[in-house]
């Protein structure tokens, strides 16, 4: 089962009313994939947490659960599924494919193109 996450606030694809823009998707068993987005310059978790963090951004998941910055992070940093056994990656690293790549700070993999 996997969970999809958005944000929503003053950027494109951040409507209120809408889908809002994705951030990623929790997978049982599974590391957190996220969703990159270079024409807004979220392509690291880095990234993302300034984004985030903006005052007039929420966060939601698929079944409208609001979450805090925080919570989102450790979701997507945990690396052990709920059964404490190590999480994988949903990648083979090192394969090297159109719009994946690894942010050198954590092992996050994030994905440019649509999935869900």
């Amino acid at each position: 089962m996997s969970v999809n996450y958005y944000a929503f606030g003053p950027f494109d694809g951040g409507e209120r009313g809408g889908e809002g823009l994705h951030i990623g998707q929790s997978a049982q068993g599974s590391k957190f994939l996220m969703r990159a987005h270079s024409d807004l310059g979220l392509t690291s978790l880095n990234a993302w947490t300034k984004c985030l963090r903006q005052t007039d951004v929420t966060i939601a998941n698929e079944n409208g659960i609001s979450l805090t910055v925080g919570d989102l992070r450790d979701i997507i940093l945990r690396r052990r599924d709920s059964y404490d056994r190590p999480a994988r990656d949903r990648f083979v690293h090192g394969y090297e494919r159109p719009g994946y790549h690894v942010d050198p700070q954590g092992g996050i993999e994030f994905c440019a193109l649509e999935f869900c």
